[in-house]
């Protein structure tokens, strides 16, 4: 969900749609789940929205629907015919590495120009983005850092569940999303409201 409402309105951003994002972030998480379900009974994986797609578009300023329609209808000429399976298998791997960094790179990009729009001179905004840095690098930066924390609470509280925690404390972008959202629920939301009602 976190990934779709980002990729959502970075597409928007991307195409210069002005969009409700209460409205439409919903829609494309229901829109992702229904497909799921589908792709499910299909025996696909899950469907979600991608990054890959912003990245393409920002590149190439293609903004159509009809060619994202055209390029699933040769994905599934593809996976239906083996020799042109085969040949899509061909395309040399540093090919494809140095494609998706290209891609990456410029939505990387993007996110740094979507962060240059909040104001990073008010303190609760600066003190968000900068522990939500910190929490999303040091899993990648330092692999397994945080697990120890989670073994130790389960221990001393005597619930083992919490040990599952691991799956999000080694995740970056977990780790960074969740520190976000409290950050911004204790700067922007907690705080106004004591200053609203001191």
């Amino acid at each position: 969900m976190t990934e779709a409402t980002g990729q959502t309105i970075a597409i928007a951003d991307v195409v210069g749609r002005e969009i409700d994002s209460t409205v439409v972030v919903p829609q494309t998480i229901r829109g992702d789940g229904l497909a799921s379900i589908l792709g499910g009974i299909l025996g696909t994986s899950l469907i979600i929205t991608s990054g890959e797609n912003i990245g393409i578009v920002q590149a190439t300023g293609v903004r159509s629907r009809y060619v994202t329609a055209m390029a699933g209808f040769l994905l599934l000429v593809i996976a239906l015919l083996a020799p042109l399976g085969r040949l899509a298998n061909a395309i040399p791997g540093a090919v494809v590495g140095g494609t998706a960094l290209i891609v990456f790179a410029i939505i990387g990009v993007m996110g740094i120009n979507m962060i240059k729009t909040a104001n990073l001179h008010d303190r609760g905004n600066m003190y968000t983005l900068a522990t939500a840095l910190t929490m999303g690098l040091l899993p990648i930066l330092a692999p397994g850092i945080f697990a120890p924390f989670a073994v130790v609470l389960a221990d001393s509280l005597g619930l083992p569940i919490l040990a599952r925690f691991q799956v999000i404390l080694n995740n970056g972008l977990m780790m960074g999303t969740v520190t976000a959202v409290l950050c911004n629920i204790l700067f922007n939301h907690v705080a106004m409201t004591k200053k609203a009602n001191p």
